[in-house]
């Protein structure tokens, strides 16, 4: 029989310690907890409604569309909870945000939330405030700078806000999904301000919603502070722009240039 050297038996033994302390991390009970969801009339949102509700959450719906906020109550309230789990109506919250695209009002409207949630969970001393970034947040793609910035911000202002909340026993995550099966593409809109009303096959590919709400869940349960949901590529591309940003540069020039035609309007 081989033994281990040394040199392998250190790492194995970290590894299994981290696994263990994974496996027997405090989770958090959120049943009966009070959960406000924006932009829950469709995609993410909804399904992380969903996900919340199944939880045994009092979940409240807000967006834009009543009608729209109305379908998702009633597809929650269809839905069979476990026995150990108390029903709780969904509530819905009609909060008529403007539809805004620019950089600096995309930022404007993360603030304006977080803003006036704030002072009631430090009141108490308690809460969760969870921001849904994008692997954009981390790394910029060509022709998206609007997203790719929002984002970039989204990311600053939570790291901020983690900090400075520290001490308090309000908690701070952020998950940054890769591409999601949703709409998003089909209602972006271009440089000029028209709809783009297509559906990217980057987005089509990409994970549902259901399983990015599910992940969610957990990083609230788990107490996360950050979650990046991507492909390994994608991951190496976020390490690639820190350890060898010239590389990562060049890749992005040379995608540049390949889709140029199609984002690109000539006379």
């Amino acid at each position: 029989m081989t033994a281990l050297s040394p040199a392998l038996i250190f790492p194995i033994a970290l590894l299994g310690l981290v696994a263990y302390f994974l496996m027997h991390k405090k989770k958090l009970d959120v049943r009966g907890k009070v959960v406000l969801i924006t932009g829950s009339s469709s995609g993410l949102g909804e399904a992380c409604a969903k996900a919340f509700f199944k939880c045994g959450c009092r979940v409240i719906l807000a967006g834009r569309s009543e009608e729209k906020l109305q379908m998702v109550k009633q597809s929650l309230i269809s839905i069979k909870l476990k026995a150990t789990h108390d029903y709780h109506e969904p509530a819905i919250l009609v909060w008529d945000l403007e539809d805004l695209n620019s950089v600096q009002q995309k930022a404007q409207q993360a603030l304006a939330i977080y803003g006036a949630l704030l002072p009631a969970l430090l009141s108490q001393n308690s809460g969760h405030i969870v921001g849904i970034s994008s692997i954009q947040g981390k790394i910029s793609i060509p022709y998206r700078s609007a997203y790719s910035a929002s984002k970039h911000a989204l990311q600053a202002f939570f790291d901020c806000l983690r900090a400075e909340l520290a001490d308090s026993n309000v908690r701070v995550s952020l998950v940054s999904p890769g591409y999601i099966n949703t709409s998003l593409s089909t209602n972006a809109v271009t440089g000029d301000g028209s709809k783009y009303g297509i559906l990217d096959k980057t987005t089509e590919s990409g994970m549902s919603a259901d399983f990015v709400a599910e992940k969610v869940v957990n990083a609230v349960i788990q107490v996360q502070e950050e979650v990046v949901l991507a492909p390994s590529v994608h991951k190496a591309a976020i390490l690639l722009r820190s350890v060898l940003p010239g590389v990562y540069f060049w890749i992005m020039a040379s995608r540049a240039r390949k889709q140029r035609k199609d984002y690109v309007k000539t006379e």
